[in-house]
């Protein structure tokens, strides 16, 4: 997939609005959750774009669509079922293990056996050696 910097200077993807094209990135390489607009693309749903888009968003369904057949993988688009299982993988950085411990904390003071985080449920005992884990990759990765 081309950088973002160069999609922005293509002659045709420039005209997708950067913030779009920014979720649209974030969705691939993060697995981020999207918009309704983005999700119906993804989806392959033409009238629930049109349903939901805004006119800047509907003026560019035509690049966009261009855009993410070219340029984007295809095992995250083309139905709703593909979109979903892209969006249960988690991409973790060090930002999400920080929501994570927070929502993991906030299960342990609460008393609770599981807590949900990003529409995945976990295990209050197995979060614990997540962290743990995860920690020590990112530690690993900072002093490399």
């Amino acid at each position: 997939m081309m950088t973002f910097d160069q999609a922005r200077q293509h002659p045709n993807y420039g005209k997708i609005p950067a913030d779009l094209l920014a979720e649209l990135y974030n969705y691939v390489e993060n697995h981020d959750k999207v918009t309704p607009f983005l999700r119906a693309v993804l989806y392959n749903d033409p009238v629930g774009a049109a349903r939901v888009g805004s006119a800047a968003e509907l003026s560019a369904l035509k690049p966009l669509v261009a855009f993410i057949f070219v340029e984007v993988p295809a095992g995250c688009y083309g139905s709703q079922q593909t979109v979903d299982e892209w969006l249960r993988v988690i991409t973790w950085t060090a930002a999400k293990l920080k929501r994570f411990k927070v929502a993991y904390q906030a299960a342990g003071l609460a008393g609770s056996d599981t807590f949900v985080f990003d529409d995945n449920e976990f295990v209050v005992g197995y979060a614990k050696y997540l962290i743990e884990y995860l920690e020590s990759l990112f530690s690993t990765h900072a002093r490399a």
